[in-house]
């Protein structure tokens, strides 16, 4: 019989921490190892979009990647009356890492903000910095200024989006701009796209608020302001004229005390989304794969 391929909703399980409800998606190495990854991801995704990644991990080590408070469908931290503040996110983060790792080390994926709130766990809980192995950044970036965007943009992230992200805009904003039949009026006024029902799912279902908040944190970050003795591989996607790379560059050696570039070969600077899924391969370099392979190699000899 021949064998079945896996599927996301076959390692996915629920998630319950700190009073909030959502899911985890844990896959186990391709080869029995002791070794243990942990992707976070950015907003305005889910882990069923960063399954081809975790099925790439998986040849490295046992994956997990956790649902962060209002993306990929978790409840939000307005549902127990908190902000969705960079720092919660963090302090939730590290909440999870000491349920699930406990005396175990670990790889830590950044993937965009997910990057930003690993980075913020790390330098305000030392301990944990202690258990991690090395930091891969996709995608990710350190200081406000690392964004290149045009005056408008940066006044609607800082002050529109905290506008709008108030109780009674953000309930109008989801049940008019963002309903089905607006969406799906929207995106068939762009060139077409196979992917439109993915993405009317994922704006209905990551929190709105959260999202709006988020964007609007960055462009005040300053995580330079904490060094981390902790070496980091940093994927550059060039493809994203977003980020001015040369300064991140910079602003990353200022943080963690080695830092590796590796180019992605994705021409797309939308990771997460039907064209990541279908160049998956593509996402890690061969660079960071050699390096990988030798960290799994290293911690084999190391329990033997």
């Amino acid at each position: 019989m021949a064998k079945l391929t896996p599927q996301p909703d076959d390692h996915i399980v629920p998630l319950l921490m700190n009073g909030l409800q959502g899911r985890m998606l844990h896959l186990p190495a391709a080869k029995a190892s002791k070794r243990e990854l942990l992707i976070i991801y950015g907003w305005q995704t889910s882990l069923e979009q960063w399954w081809p990644l975790a099925v790439e991990l998986q040849r490295y080590g046992n994956v997990t990647m956790p649902d962060l408070p209002g993306f990929g469908g978790m409840q939000s931290f307005y549902r127990i009356h908190e902000r969705p503040s960079l720092d919660n996110m963090a302090d939730y983060l590290a909440a999870f890492v000491k349920l699930r790792y406990r005396s175990k080390r670990l790889t830590i994926f950044g993937i965009a903000y997910g990057f930003t709130v690993v980075t913020r766990m790390l330098q305000r809980y030392p301990d944990l910095a202690r258990k991690v192995d090395v930091v891969i950044s996709l995608g990710g970036l350190a200081r406000y200024d690392d964004l290149s965007l045009s005056a408008p943009k940066r006044w609607f992230y800082r002050i529109g989006a905290r506008v709008l992200a108030t109780r009674l805009l953000a309930f109008w904003v989801r049940q008019v701009s963002l309903h089905p039949l607006s969406l799906s009026w929207w995106y068939a006024r762009q060139q077409p796209r196979p992917d439109t029902n993915e993405r009317i799912w994922l704006w209905r279902h990551n929190d709105i608020r959260t999202r709006l908040i988020a964007a609007s944190s960055l462009m005040n970050l300053d995580n330079c302001r904490v060094a981390l003795n902790l070496p980091l591989w940093h994927v550059a996607f060039r493809a994203n004229h977003n980020l001015d790379h040369q300064r991140l560059n910079q602003h990353l050696h200022v943080i963690y005390s080695s830092v590796d570039e590796a180019r992605s070969r994705l021409k797309t600077q939308s990771i997460g989304t039907i064209e990541y899924n279908q160049q998956a391969n593509q996402l890690l370099p061969p660079k960071l794969r050699r390096a990988l392979a030798q960290l799994t190699l290293n911690q084999r000899k190391n329990v033997r």
